[in-house]
């Protein structure tokens, strides 16, 4: 039998959270990742301790941990938890645990596809961090609502709020936010069809983000780089893009663009007249998504759609559900040996 939890550990846990959440919005989040892993079933106990005991910890310890449930594939779980923390009376409604606990629930809501509970979430967490002055709190709060945007093909929206972002970032010397502003801007360039300015703000984050030593952020704008060329008709450019991703993900351990780059090889594959492989790598992305309870991001949605009905009907029903089901066994190294073959 379980001894329950003390108070005094539910305190611990929260010091330890209040250490991990600036590392795990910096440049090495990983050493955090894996020790918040190793503690998973500990978190659990220490979040249900606070919601019959002290919701306001609980609200703070999840504002500084919920990039441990987005980039570990705990989506479901850290939104679940959110939404029992936000939703339970607090004695603090406008504490700045409460604007970060908010920001979190907004973009992993995103991520899950339910666009409107993650703008209201994102509009609460804004306006407490405003009331503080807390730059930070500001540009993660903006950085959330330019994806929503994003959602909706806004492009004037993202850039205006990118730009909110970009500032506050940079005065809070906030270098994920500077970063996801600067990725944001180019998403937006993408959706005016300007691929010309999409590629070069790309490669610019690139360098940018390899001289902040951001790996993690490295694989991403090499994905959407791979993105573009899929869409300039550039496809072994842009297998070589989505390859060099994947190398770096597997190198630092994980990243939430891995299933990306894995829809994207299939994209290459349907190109290049792979069809078997490309269902099977289309099936590898879209099973790691659905695993990690997300939704197509908005920016994709069409081009992954299109490829399926073209894969669909490319091959024969059974030989369809083959490739799926072999796609749902494979990992990185698995695609990588056959993205070789492409």
């Amino acid at each position: 039998m379980n001894t329950p939890l003390s108070e005094k550990e539910a305190q611990a846990f929260a010091a330890l959270a209040h250490e991990a959440g600036p590392a795990l919005r910096g440049r090495q989040p990983a050493q955090w990742l894996n020790q918040l892993e190793t503690q998973h079933t500990h978190l659990n106990a220490v979040l249900d301790w606070c919601i019959h005991h002290d919701v306001a910890l609980g609200v703070d310890i999840a504002g500084e941990i919920w990039p441990f449930w987005l980039n570990r594939g705990h989506l479901v779980e850290g939104v679940d938890w959110l939404n029992k923390l936000i939703e339970s009376p607090n004695p603090h409604p406008t504490a700045l645990g409460r604007a970060r606990a908010l920001a979190g629930a907004g973009n992993l809501a995103f991520h899950q596809g339910k666009f409107e509970a993650s703008a209201a979430w994102l509009h609460e967490s804004l306006a407490i961090a405003e009331i503080h002055n807390d730059a930070q709190g500001i540009a993660e709060a903006n950085g959330g609502l330019s994806r929503i945007a994003m959602s909706k093909n806004d492009a004037a929206a993202m850039r205006q709020y990118s730009q909110i972002a970009l500032e506050a970032a940079r005065q809070a010397d906030y270098e994920t936010g500077i970063a996801i502003a600067l990725h944001h801007l180019a998403h937006a360039a993408l959706i005016d069809g300007d691929l010309a300015a999409a590629e070069r703000l790309y490669g610019d984050n690139v360098a940018t983000y390899r001289a902040m030593q951001r790996a993690d952020l490295v694989a991403s704008e090499l994905h959407n780089l791979g993105h573009v060329a899929c869409l300039r008709g550039h496809i072994q450019q842009a297998k070589s893009l989505f390859i060099e991703s994947l190398a770096v993900i597997e190198h630092i351990g994980g990243s939430p663009i891995r299933p990306y780059d894995y829809i994207g090889l299939g994209r290459v594959a349907a190109a290049l007249a792979q069809p078997r492989l490309a269902a099977m790598f289309m099936s590898a992305g879209l099973g790691t998504l659905q695993n990690e309870g997300k939704a197509v991001v908005p920016l994709l949605r069409g081009d992954v759609e299109r490829t399926l009905a073209q894969l669909q009907t490319t091959l024969s029903p059974e030989a369809y559900a083959s490739a799926e089901a072999e796609g749902r066994k494979l990992d990185t190294l698995a695609v990588l040996t056959l993205a070789a073959q492409l």
